[in-house]
């Protein structure tokens, strides 16, 4: 094992070439662990070829648009043309944030011999409501675009939440062919921006979003009224800036 720099020469440039550029260019720092390389050449065939490398301590810039992933550990595996990254611990902060643990999540690239090829990220994000949300207004999700809908109108809590994104390794106008889906839990939410002038509390909230629609719901508290229901919002172009309610209100003699 040893750091990237001393590992990569003995990596030929004409055996998939664009993974090792793309190894070269965003693994920033760390140390590579048992890094093992198999190569099969047969006559009138494609050489067959399989690379398995451990790595700790990585700097990884996963995509260009996000910040860089620290303290990366986990594992990368080349077959043929299929690529698997798997990070077991590794960390990313927004600008001015707390830090959004992505211990559990993956990138898969099914043929790395294409020019932008599909890819699919599998996401388990832990961290401040407001720092899980910015990472996904960058690309290639883009969450909220073209609507007055931000983070901070969302919200403070703590989230765990689990993200599918599949995407091109390409630069693209707006969502381009980009799907997206995220499912969350929210504990701890305090929010005066989902809908303006009033306070929304819960305890436990369910948060589901995908490029149509972000909807929360669950047993809440508005402006100190127990309830429980749901709120919703349609988001991407042309989405109404409308949000709307569908609440039971707990009502008591008290009240």
């Amino acid at each position: 094992g040893g750091d990237l720099r001393e590992i990569l020469p003995y990596w030929p440039e004409a055996l998939a070439g664009r993974t090792r550029a793309w190894i070269a260019e965003r693994v920033l720092a760390g140390d590579l662990r048992g890094v093992d390389f198999a190569l099969r050449a047969r006559p009138d065939a494609m050489p067959d070829y399989e690379l398995s490398l451990d790595f700790e301590g990585v700097r990884l810039l996963a995509l260009p648009e996000l910040p860089p992933i620290e303290g990366g550990a986990g594992y990368l595996r080349l077959r043929g043309p299929e690529f698997v990254l798997r990070l077991d611990e590794g960390q990313m902060w927004r600008e001015g944030g707390l830090a959004v643990a992505l211990d559990g999540s993956s990138m898969q690239i099914a043929d790395t011999r294409q020019r932008g090829p599909d890819a699919v990220f599998d996401l388990s994000l832990a961290g401040e409501l407001q720092d899980v949300l910015s990472i996904l207004t960058r690309p290639p999700v883009r969450l909220f675009q073209n609507g007055t809908m931000t983070p901070e109108r969302i919200g403070t809590g703590g989230v765990t939440a689990q993200a599918r994104i599949e995407t091109r390794l390409m630069r693209q106008e707006g969502l381009g062919n980009t799907r997206f889906a995220v499912s969350a839990e929210v504990g701890g939410l305090v929010s005066e921006g989902l809908v303006p002038g009033r306070r929304l509390s819960a305890q436990r909230l369910a948060v589901t979003v995908d490029p149509e629609r972000i909807e929360i719901a669950g047993a809440a508290e508005f402006d100190n009224v127990p309830l429980s229901g749901r709120w919703a919002r349609a988001l991407g172009p042309g989405a109404e800036a409308v949000s709307r309610v569908e609440a039971r209100a707990l009502l008591s003699r008290e009240r």
